[in-house]
């Protein structure tokens, strides 16, 4: 079997509203040879992947693929379906799929659903693989490790969870969202009314605030200019410093890299000179300076501030392994890590608890090495804090917040000038009012993540993620520029010109693309045919642009997709029997059906196209 062409639809497309991934596969000879005619294939297909037997198919119930099987199917269907199911397997959601057979014999176009594209596509060559295995009388197919592959890729080059909780919710309001470029920067909106996020830090978030809370020592002189409590402590620049420190503000003790951040190097409740002796052999060389606080006995709390309003809360527990009087605490790590919630860095609910200098030098401090063995039920904290990056578990606790302490949060990402802002508290109890003596915030995080609040190992789950989209954006309209696509087989380039003139007033900036140029305003960006989605997106992405007119040509929908989700007007000329046998388009009715994707994508209720003066 031969891949000839790969197409990632990003947009609305010809064969589903959704990301599809598009394969022109030649099965060669197997146009010959449908499933029931090769003998112990479908046995040995569903042994392989056994919850193939559950799809429905078009016959539309459980076990239709099966009897489909049973009664002869071609390989560019079987593929289809064997790819869906891979990427389930590696946790992936993918339902549709369709397998079109082109007018050359043994062609098939195959189309499937894809939430990222590499993994999208080796799910495809996973599956293509382990159909030729099969169809060559290989008897051990390690299905499992395409699987982790899949995994893998996906888990790579995915958006982090803060970063695709946002994405969702937007995609949820039906506020246009894109990625932008390989790391956690969205835009959100389009034309004059975009706006950024990077991880959970957006474009109205001051970048002075930012610096603030970089900055560990500055952001305790402001909080306690502002009579809000923080930790007793000092900044030390050596070791002679850290003693002289502990000294002063005597024990039990904490020790943070001054420019530290996800917890690492943190060790606490240092309760003695022997325990900081321990402490002190193994910090880290490279870190100049430290920060040395008094210890607040209590739990460590998470406080998740948006818009001055606090959203989610969640009680974070420090990673710890229990002994069994056999296995060493690297072991026990190990083996913990092997829970399918923990994934490297912040790819899972929960992180693997890292096997670093972070966990032997928090052992040190009690005389164990990662080679200790605990006896057995005794419980052994590996790690000094309770963050989700060294492998922590949290627990929602926003119902159970005081007003005294939600006011508490909320002045201290006011006090540091953070509009969505992660407050580090420690405290007794939550649910009591603040007793300032008893009680600290030991840091304001700028960049909070909001993991642990979309999957909390225990609790409800909070959607930090929509109060941020809808702090940045009340309303749709807010956020997208109405949008009129043109399209047909005759007129569409006039027909724009005409729309672009009829709305274009000194209160308006047109952005148009057609088959001559784009435009914004009078200002021509490029010239030649450009009424394909990447011109789209210039229109769209353009910081000046009040209103898009958008010619949209065959091309560009087959190659990619349209440019948008939803558009405002969707403007549909004459279809007529034009460039037929191309890219699976062989019909009238294949062309119409293409046509009309303009039109089905139309907003039901849209607002004003124009600015009112």
């Amino acid at each position: 079997m031969i891949i000839n062409r790969v197409r990632y639809l990003k947009g609305p497309n010809y064969f589903a509203y959704t990301p599809t991934i598009c394969i022109e596969l030649d099965i060669g000879v197997l146009e010959q040879k449908p499933s029931d005619s090769i003998p112990g294939f479908n046995e040995k297909l569903l042994k392989a992947l056994p919850n193939l037997g559950s799809h429905t198919c078009s016959k539309g119930y459980r076990g239709g693929f099966a009897e489909r099987l049973r009664k002869g199917t071609w390989m560019g269907h079987i593929l289809e379906h064997m790819t869906i199911e891979l990427q389930n397997l590696a946790g992936i959601e993918a339902i549709r799929g369709k397998t079109i057979m082109m007018e050359k014999k043994g062609f098939y176009y195959v189309t499937f659903d894809y939430q990222e594209p590499h993994s999208g596509l080796q799910a495809f060559l996973a599956a293509k693989d382990i159909a030729e295995a099969i169809l060559n009388g290989e008897k051990h197919i390690n299905v499992q490790s395409y699987v982790k592959q899949i995994e893998q890729l996906y888990y790579k080059n995915k958006l982090g969870p803060s970063t695709e909780a946002i994405f969702k919710a937007a995609q949820a309001k039906g506020i246009p969202v894109e990625r932008m470029g390989d790391e956690s920067l969205l835009r959100l909106g389009t034309g004059t009314r975009q706006k950024y996020v990077q991880a959970t830090i957006s474009s109205q978030t001051s970048n002075i605030a930012v610096e603030n809370s970089c900055d560990k020592s500055l952001t305790k002189s402001i909080l306690r200019g502002c009579g809000l409590p923080v930790p007793e402590g000092e900044v030390a620049h050596s070791i002679e410093d850290i003693f002289a420190s502990a000294d002063r503000l005597g024990f039990p003790l904490v020790i943070k890299p001054y420019n530290g951040r996800q917890g690492q190097g943190v060790i606490t409740h240092i309760k003695n000179k022997d325990e900081l002796f321990n402490v002190i052999n193994c910090l880290e060389s490279h870190v100049e300076k430290y920060i040395v606080e008094r210890h607040i006995e209590g739990h460590d709390y998470r406080l998740l501030i948006v818009n001055g309003e606090l959203i989610a809360a969640s009680l974070r527990l420090p990673p710890y392994v229990i002994g069994n009087g056999k296995e060493s605490i690297r072991k026990l790590i190990e083996k913990e890590n092997c829970n399918d919630l923990r994934g490297e860095g912040h790819e899972k609910p929960m992180s693997k608890i890292p096997l670093t200098h972070t966990v032997t030098c928090y052992l040190e401090k009690s005389n164990r090495t990662l080679d200790t063995i605990p006896n057995q039920g005794e419980l052994v904290q590996v790690v000094g804090n309770a963050n989700l990056s060294t492998g922590g578990k949290a627990i929602d606790v926003t119902d159970q917040v005081h007003p005294t302490i939600k006011n508490m949060s909320a002045a201290a990402a006011k006090a540091i000038g953070l509009d969505i802002a992660g407050i580090d508290f420690i405290c007794e109890d939550i649910s009591k009012p603040i007793e300032h003596s008893r009680t600290a915030i030991i840091e304001v995080n700028a960049a909070p993540g909001i993991r642990m609040h979309h999957y909390p190992s225990e609790g409800k789950k909070r959607d930090v993620g929509k109060a941020i989209v809808d702090y940045l954006f009340p309303t749709r309209e807010e956020a997208a520029i109405p949008i009129i696509a043109v399209t047909g087989t005759n007129g569409k380039t006039t027909t724009t010109r005409l729309v672009h003139y009829f709305l274009s007033n000194e209160n308006t900036k047109v952005g148009m693309t057609n088959s001559d140029g784009v435009y914004i305003g009078d200002e021509v960006l490029d010239q030649g045919d450009c009424s394909g989605p990447v011109s789209a997106r210039m229109v769209l992405a353009h910081p000046e642009v009040d209103v898009a007119v958008l010619e949209t040509a065959r091309g560009g929908i087959l190659r990619e997709g349209l440019a948008f989700r939803k558009c405002d007007v969707g403007i549909i000329t004459n279809v007529s029997e034009d460039h037929l046998g191309r890219d699976g388009i062989d019909t009238l009715d294949d062309l119409i059906k293409l046509k009309r994707l303009v039109a089905e994508v139309v907003m039901t209720s849209t607002m004003p196209i124009m600015k009112q003066d």
